[in-house]
């Protein structure tokens, strides 16, 4: 037992410090970010939230869903309540409710408008526990986090390396638990119809950018244990809100 976890200590720290140091990390999600950019200054509360029928709604099931989903497990775990990130943070549609639980919250986004727009939200409500930073203020901060959450991030994510490159990051960072999301449900025919064709037959909810793109359950199994984490609970598996709660078995 003892040189089995020896083994997995010693691949996740190679791992995490071969794609965490290499030249990729500054730059991940360059794509993402232009179309996010243009996503933020068109209509960023739809595309963040599909099912959000306008701004009252979008901060409420923010709300609900951190009440339902997110603090039962904070709550169940015992989490630390000192520090936590929101990667991916959008808005700051999660990041304002957790900020109730946590002493600090550090809020990423990759898109600097929308970054503009959470900085605009966390002034208007005089939050004095929320951080912002954009994508490389992240890649090249060593902060350690108790949690860390991740929702409707990395199912628009096309380039698997890029996940592998927020992993190992996540791995460097975390000192407690991760909850991410991500879309596991099977890859059939008529997914893979959909995903080959061009933007101008689909419809805008479906179009590249924003489309959901599907994971295999055991790839991300296996990439969290690879990165140094436990796979300690999963939820709604083989959906598209398929969330992983991890662990790091690395002590920094």
């Amino acid at each position: 037992m003892a040189e089995r976890l020896k083994a997995r200590l010693s691949k996740s720290r190679i791992c995490q410090k071969r794609i965490a140091s290499s030249n990729l990390a500054p730059t991940v999600l360059k794509i993402m970010n232009q179309d996010w950019e243009k996503f933020a200054k068109t209509n960023p509360r739809y595309y963040i939230a599909l099912d959000s029928c306008c701004e009252h709604d979008f901060w409420r099931k923010g709300e609900e869903n951190f009440q339902n989903f997110i603090l039962p497990v904070l709550e169940k775990y015992k989490i630390k309540r000192d520090s936590a990130l929101d990667f991916g943070c959008g808005l700051g549609r999660y990041t304002f409710p957790l900020r109730k639980y946590f002493d600090n919250v550090v809020g990423v986004d990759v898109s600097d408008a929308m970054f503009d727009l959470a900085r605009k939200e966390v002034v208007s409500r005089n939050i004095e526990n929320v951080f912002l930073k954009n994508n490389e203020q992240f890649f090249g901060s060593d902060q350690k986090f108790d949690f860390i959450f991740c929702a409707n991030v990395f199912q628009h994510i096309e380039q698997s390396e890029e996940i592998e490159n927020i992993f190992a990051k996540f791995g460097n960072i975390s000192i407690g638990y991760c909850y991410l999301q991500f879309d596991t449900r099977p890859i059939d025919f008529l997914y893979k119809i959909k995903m080959s064709l061009p933007d101008w037959l689909l419809p805008k909810a479906h179009r590249h950018g924003i489309r959901r793109i599907r994971r295999n359950a055991e790839w991300v199994r296996a990439l969290s244990n690879w990165m140094g984490f436990d796979v300690i609970e999963e939820f709604n598996p083989n959906s598209k809100y398929h969330y992983f709660l991890l662990r790091s078995f690395i002590r920094h």
